[in-house]
């Protein structure tokens, strides 16, 4: 084999960033902002739009079960920008939603963070502080299967005054330093204590990075449109993959 291509072979290791983001400025009247990420890559002097996470309904401190999955070239800079807009629309294009605020960084500076690497989130050419975002990096392990649930609930605490609770489920894969970032999150069923969510597929990398002894948490929350995240806490369960 060349030497050449073994070389070009450990240049780079695929990275996963999760976010989430802390005391968003509201720009709804009635109700919260509903946010969305996108990450744009600096490619040629051009800002290249990467992906976008999902949005998540009236919620000023939201976390983002969609990652982005990147090339992390050790010995380049690789300029990142994270924007935060609030959807009012099922339109794709940016310029229709209301624009929160973007923290410009580099691949680099998540990675040796170790931690969370937390942003201030501003306008350009204004100071003014609209919320925090926190980035986490770990390098993806490949991981070919995929691992398949159904999950129902039973006798959930009711959270609601005037009806049951609204119950939907996250899990978060664990870290090294002990810390949980979210890797899916349910529908929201109505009016129930026994709820039966929808069967879901996460691939085994999504679920915990092709680790299966690594420990995964299971919550369910009280939906509720009127309540800041996290939302009415119903239970949560600790177990191991």
């Amino acid at each position: 084999r060349d030497p050449s291509e073994t070389m070009a072979s450990y240049a780079f290791s695929r990275v996963e960033l999760a976010v989430r983001c802390t005391g968003l400025v509201n720009l709804d009247r009635f109700s919260k902002s509903d946010p969305m990420c996108v990450l744009f890559s600096k490619k040629q002097g051009m800002w290249t739009e990467e992906g976008r996470t999902e949005v998540i309904r009236d919620n000023l401190n939201p976390k983002f079960a969609k990652t982005f999955v990147l090339p992390y070239h050790f010995e380049e800079e690789q300029p990142l920008k994270l924007g935060v807009y609030d959807v009012d629309s099922p339109s794709r294009d940016l310029k229709k939603h209301d624009f929160i605020g973007e923290a410009e960084f580099s691949m680099a500076s998540v990675v040796v963070a170790g931690k969370e690497f937390v942003m201030n989130l501003t306008r350009p050419g204004h100071s003014s502080v609209r919320g925090k975002a926190h980035l986490t990096a770990e390098e993806v392990e490949e991981s070919k299967s995929d691992v398949e649930f159904l999950i129902r609930g039973s006798n959930l605490d009711k959270k609601d005054f005037f009806g049951k609770s609204d119950p939907y489920l996250e899990i978060s894969r664990g870290r090294e330093d002990n810390s949980f970032i979210l890797v899916f999150r349910t529908e929201v069923l109505k009016n129930t204590l026994n709820p039966r969510w929808k069967p879901f597929t996460i691939s085994g990398q999504k679920l915990c990075n092709g680790d299966y002894d690594r420990p995964l948490k299971f919550t369910v929350w009280d939906w509720d449109k009127f309540v800041c995240s996290p939302n009415s806490f119903t239970a949560c369960l600790h177990n191991s993959s």
